[in-house]
């Protein structure tokens, strides 16, 4: 084919030609990028220009454009198999996006395959016209955002300047944000990016501010820098260090973590809440007011912003038991070895430590009988007794003693048992009577109860009168 396009510009001695003189080659794909142009203070965007065009079937000439930055994704037009015999006038009107806009920038280019070609692009008089505001818009003054961490808090602030408008009045949005980050406006003019993305990488996002009569759009760029989870804690343990506190400690192998988190489970593979946030560099927790005789199990984690680690072992602990709290509160050994084992006696007054326990006694001094008021208060804790509670000259023999109120958590039995002879002993079958319980008993934790001699006991195929009388104390494993 024989060149065919125009021998001079359209006006004046300049013109933008593909390939002057000359139709363009097979395989080509030529393009140009035209200065920036800000349209901050314009609408209803057009572009305008002189055209005399030559592509053949197969070929293409295309006119795109982008907004502060952006691909050229947004078509203005695309020809092909189009032979222009003259100059011709040419007007588009761009979308909206392309409106108060700080940058707009229009890429020209053709693409020819291996068959017949002719003259391209032929361009002159071309100018982006617009309709200017008659005010002044919103203008974003903020430079880029600075980049975003991986899994940890950001916060960005966005600023603006209208003269015109009041700031509380600015309408913010925001298109093309990573994952978790959101723009919130201040109410003053200004927003603020703040969030967490959890994806490494960049975003483009399209910040649009309108102050009800002209919007301004401006492209931003947001990179995510990938990071790593911090490693795991490891050596979790965990002891009782009073009746209601459990001390848990651990080995801090992180140097990048924002904290730790403490779990916490009354069963071993499910059920784990969290109950403590910790700051970086924490190797220790102490969980307090507890309740008595209670196993937990715990694991810990290192964070950093949202990424965590891996959970560190299980360990479990139980907190003290009653006895545990009793031998405490009574300066002896918590773990029941040398003089805090059941069958101590650190006083030396005959009555072991278990003993002493169950019926309320002072095990650091020695054990008298068990002293009360008839239907008041247990004043003194001690040994158990026989009185005879019957009025006037009456009969009633009674075994006395002074017991737990908390005897079943304590995991505490109390068996009565009578003998003729301090040979064969015999286990009462009568439910003790509480003789006090009211309120005021010293020590507060027990009680003073009663049960009748039996008037006979069985002893070796015979029944005889029971004389003495003995209380058995057992503790459950």
């Amino acid at each position: 084919a024989s060149f065919g396009g125009p021998a001079t510009a359209q006006q004046g001695t300049r013109a933008l030609v593909s390939y002057p003189g000359a139709n363009y080659p097979a395989g080509i794909g030529p393009w140009v990028t035209l200065p920036s142009i800000n349209t901050t203070e314009y609408s209803n965007i057009r572009l305008e220009f002189q055209r005399w065009l030559g592509v053949r079937s197969g070929d293409s000439g295309r006119m795109r454009y982008s907004v502060n930055g952006s691909f050229f994704l947004t078509e203005i037009a695309l020809h092909s198999n189009l032979i222009d015999t003259g100059w011709s006038a040419q007007t588009y009107n761009l979308q909206s996006n392309a409106a108060g806009i700080e940058s707009v920038v229009i890429n020209i280019e053709m693409n020819s395959d291996s068959t017949d070609h002719s003259f391209g692009w032929n361009i002159d008089d071309l100018k982006l016209t617009g309709i200017a505001n008659f005010g002044i818009p919103p203008r974003v003054t903020s430079a880029a955002p600075a980049a975003a961490l991986q899994g940890q808090m950001y916060s960005q602030t966005i600023a603006t300047v209208d003269a015109d408008t009041a700031g509380s009045a600015l309408v913010f949005t925001a298109t093309g944000l990573p994952a978790g980050i959101a723009l919130t406006p201040n109410g003053t003019g200004g927003a603020t990016l703040s969030g967490t993305s959890m994806t490494a990488g960049a975003s483009t996002f399209l910040l649009s501010v309108s102050d009800g009569t002209y919007t301004t759009r401006k492209s931003y760029s947001l990179v995510t820098i990938a990071q790593t989870a911090p490693n795991t804690p490891t050596g979790l343990s965990a002891s009782a260090v009073s009746a209601t506190a459990l001390s848990l400690s651990w080995s801090d192998v992180a140097n990048d973590e924002t904290g730790y988190v403490v779990e916490r489970s009354t069963s071993s593979g499910s059920g784990f809440t969290n109950i403590a946030s910790l700051p970086a560099g924490a190797s220790s927790y102490s969980d307090t007011l507890l309740p008595l005789g209670t196993t937990y199990f715990y694991r810990v984690m290192a964070v950093k912003g949202l990424l965590t680690s891996s959970y560190s072992n299980v360990t479990s602990v139980t907190t003290w038991s009653l006895l545990q709290k009793w031998r405490a509160d009574n300066s002896l050994p918590v773990a029941g070895t040398g003089t805090g084992a059941n069958l101590g006696d650190p006083d030396s007054d005959g009555v072991e430590n278990l003993l002493e326990y169950a019926f309320g006694a002072n095990p650091n001094s020695s054990t008298g009988d068990l002293a009360y008021i008839s239907g008041g208060a247990v004043t003194a804790a001690g040994k158990p007794m026989t009185r005879n509670l019957a009025a006037g000259f009456g009969v009633d023999y009674r075994a006395i003693f002074s017991r737990r109120k908390d005897r079943v958590a304590a995991g505490l039995t109390y068996t009565v048992q009578f003998s003729a002879g301090l040979d064969v002993w015999v286990n009462s079958t009568a439910t003790p009577t509480v003789l006090t319980g009211a309120g005021g008993e010293n020590p507060a934790e027990v009680e003073a109860v009663s049960v009748p001699y039996p008037l006979l006991i069985p002893v070796a195929g015979d029944f005889k009168k029971p004389t003495f009388f003995r209380v058995v104390v057992t503790l459950d494993p």
